[in-house]
């Protein structure tokens, strides 16, 4: 007798991962041989993997279903909507990153939202249902969990749990 198991976490219809890793800056490993432009909604499908090696052009919606790989360069994001059903990755623990990554979430009130899940919806967001990675060459290794979030007019702080989890962190971090 088979029992089924349904995928709960990372899961696609993609049976099949390319062999090779697709350069961002490549023209003819994109869609009808032209790079993501400005204001462009862009999907990264499950089969890819694909190196963000320029600053890409500012998006309105980036869906990665695939896996996102930063180089190690002082690299500039601008999105309206980030969703990461597969994996964004910056550096590796065994060798973290020693450049800046900034990801801007740009918009406005009237800027689109977008739904996904029940009741969740929203604009100007990152939504990480997959894995997002992030390792950087601090001192000691970080990490920390978040229990609050930023709302609508709120300053633009948020809460981390005041635990033992952390070393290195200080006020203002």
């Amino acid at each position: 007798m088979v029992n089924p198991q349904y995928c709960k976490y990372l899961c696609s219809d993609v049976r099949y991962k390319e062999q090779f890793i697709r350069l961002w800056s490549n023209t003819t490993q994109w869609p009808a041989n032209i790079l993501p432009a400005e204001g462009s909604n862009v999907t990264i499908p499950g089969e890819w993997t694909i190196r963000l090696d320029v600053d890409p052009n500012p998006l309105t919606q980036l869906i990665i279903e695939g896996t996102m790989l930063v180089d190690d360069r002082d690299t500039v994001m601008m999105v309206g909507f980030m969703l990461v059903k597969g994996n964004f990755v910056a550096g590796e623990i065994s060798r973290p990153r020693s450049s800046a990554l900034t990801i801007y979430v740009n918009g406005s009130k009237a800027s689109p939202s977008y739904s996904y899940g029940e009741g969740l919806s929203a604009n100007k967001a990152i939504i990480v249902t997959g894995n997002m990675s992030l390792y950087s060459n601090y001192e000691a290794w970080m990490y920390q969990r978040l229990i609050s979030k930023v709302t609508a007019n709120s300053s633009a702080s948020f809460t981390v749990y005041d635990g033992n989890l952390v070393t290195g962190w200080t006020a203002g971090d």
